[in-house]
C-alpha cells in the first residue's frame, strides 16, 4: 500500500533535483536523461505494486508533524495512467528540446497531476492544481517566438482569473458547509435542506474556474 506514496515521493524528488540541476548546467546529457526515464519508471513500477491492494491511510508522523494520504485503488489507477503519459510525453520530448528546465517544468507538472487524486481535503486540492498549472505557463512560453510569448500571456490572464473563481468559489463551500475535507462538504451537500442558490453559484465558479 505504501509503495504509491513512495512513487509520489519519488517522482518529487526527481523533480527537486532536476529543477537544482538546472542551475549548474542548462543542457540535459543522454546520462542525466536516462537518469530522469529510470526514475519515472521505478515510480511507475512501485505504483504497479499497489494496484492490487485494497484501499488503505498511509501516515506519517514526525517531530510533531503528522502527515495522513488516503490511498485507494482509483488513485493509483490514475496514477499509473499519469506516469505511463508522462513516461512517453518525455521520450518523445527529446528530439525537440534538451535543456534541462523544460524537464524539470514537465516533472513539477507531472507531480501536481498525479497528487490530484489522493486528495481529501478541498485547500490542498487548489494547491495540487497550482502545482500542475503553473509550470505549463512557462512551458508555453518555452519556445522564444511571437506566437509563444502572446500564447503564454493569454494563458497566465486566463489562468489568474479562473484560479480567483476557483478561490471564491472554495471560500463560499468552506463558509457554507463548514468542512474544508471533501468528505464532510459532500456529506453537507448530500442533504437536500442545504441545497441552496449559494452553493448552486458556488458550483458555478467551480465549473467555471477549472474548464
Amino acid at each position: 500500500m505504501n509503495c504509491a506514496v513512495y512513487s509520489l515521493a519519488l517522482i518529487g524528488l526527481l523533480a527537486l533535483v532536476v529543477m537544482m540541476y538546472n542551475a549548474v548546467k542548462k543542457v540535459m546529457g543522454r546520462l542525466e536523461f536516462g537518469m530522469i526515464i529510470a526514475g519515472i519508471v521505478a515510480a511507475l513500477g512501485l505504483a504497479l505494486l499497489s494496484f492490487n491492494q485494497p484501499a488503505g491511510l498511509f501516515s506519517s508522523a514526525y517531530q510533531g508533524i503528522f502527515v495522513q494520504m488516503y490511498v485507494p485503488p482509483l488513485a493509483v489507477f490514475f496514477e499509473i495512467l499519469v506516469l505511463t503519459a508522462g513516461l512517453m510525453l518525455l521520450l518523445a520530448s527529446w528530439d525537440y528540446t534538451k535543456k534541462t528546465k523544460y524537464y524539470g517544468l514537465s516533472l513539477l507538472s507531472m507531480m501536481g497531476v498525479l497528487l490530484l487524486p489522493f486528495s481529501r481535503d478541498i485547500l490542498t486540492l487548489y494547491f495540487e492544481w497550482e502545482l500542475m498549472t503553473v509550470p505549463t505557463y512557462a512551458l508555453v512560453l518555452f519556445s522564444p517566438s511571437r506566437k509563444s510569448v502572446e500564447g503564454g500571456v493569454k494563458y497566465l490572464i486566463f489562468g489568474i482569473i479562473s484560479s480567483a473563481l476557483v478561490i471564491f468559489g472554495m471560500i463560499l463551500l468552506i463558509v457554507t458547509s463548514g468542512h474544508t475535507d471533501l468528505a464532510g462538504i459532500g456529506g453537507f451537500l448530500s442533504i437536500p435542506a442545504n441545497r441552496s442558490d449559494l452553493t448552486f453559484f458556488t458550483g458555478v465558479l467551480f465549473v467555471a474556474g477549472i474548464g
